[in-house]
């Protein structure tokens, strides 16, 4: 039980200063197979954050969940013949792996995010901005995980 005289941003400064010591042991679980799990943590919590009016696109750790992302592709895109599915955004480019990109979205990374991840169905992907022929990965995409029959009107 807390302390009475102790107050709430005493208990969130120090609940903070835990979760980030916690970093290096979290990132060993990350590098190895549990690194599926996240990206699946956090497109779910964006889900919820959506479904309560609360979306918050900053919320999104880029430099960890978008490079995991695109890498769980570069066996199946390599399998199929195709090239890197890539990324781009404010100078920035994020590859599924090293090879020359066959469908770069130029988007943000938290829109890229839920664009991979099955939260757009196959003619907002088309729509969205891109270099390359996004067909061929539209059935990587669905393999991966069915693309949506219906939009999810995300703002």
């Amino acid at each position: 039980m807390n302390d009475p005289g102790e107050s709430k941003d005493t208990i969130v400064g120090a609940l903070t200063e835990e979760w980030l010591s916690l970093d290096g042991s979290i990132s060993a679980i990350l590098s190895g197979p549990g690194g599926v799990l996240f990206g699946d943590l956090a497109v779910h919590e964006h889900d919820l954050r959506g479904a309560v009016g609360a979306a918050d696109h900053g919320a999104l750790e880029v430099e960890v969940m978008l490079p995991r992302t695109l890498a769980g592709f570069a066996k199946p895109l390599h399998q199929a013949g195709l090239g890197a599915m890539a990324v781009r955004h404010e100078g920035r480019v994020w590859r599924s792996h090293d090879a020359e990109p066959g469908w770069t979205l130029e988007v943000t990374p938290w829109e890229a995010t839920r664009a991979v991840n099955s939260r757009r169905t196959a003619d907002e992907l088309r729509q969205l901005p891109h270099g390359g022929d996004v067909e061929p990965y539209l059935a990587i995409l669905d393999a991966h995980l069915p693309l949506p029959a219906t939009s999810l009107s995300e703002p």
